[in-house]
């Protein structure tokens, strides 16, 4: 599981400036520290799935391109 980083003291000042109680505050607190985060998609997540979406597209120009030439040599 994917951890969360959270500055929790400043989480619950907040909630408690705007009217949270602290039983609230740190009751949300303990929800968030509970979340799982392992689904959530990263930037390096992004950027290896764009570099195998490019291997694969120049991968078919490449089959492509044999191709035709292939063919250009058949006819």
């Amino acid at each position: 599981m994917t951890t969360l980083v959270l500055d929790t003291y400043a989480v619950v000042k907040t909630l408690r400036e705007n009217g949270y109680t602290p039983e609230q505050a740190e009751g949300f607190i303990a929800a968030l520290e509970k979340v799982d985060t392992s689904n959530i998609t990263t930037k390096q997540d992004l950027k290896d799935l764009e570099l195998r979406i490019m291997i694969r597209i120049y991968t078919a120009l490449l089959a492509q391109a044999a191709l035709i030439v292939t063919l250009g040599k058949l006819l």
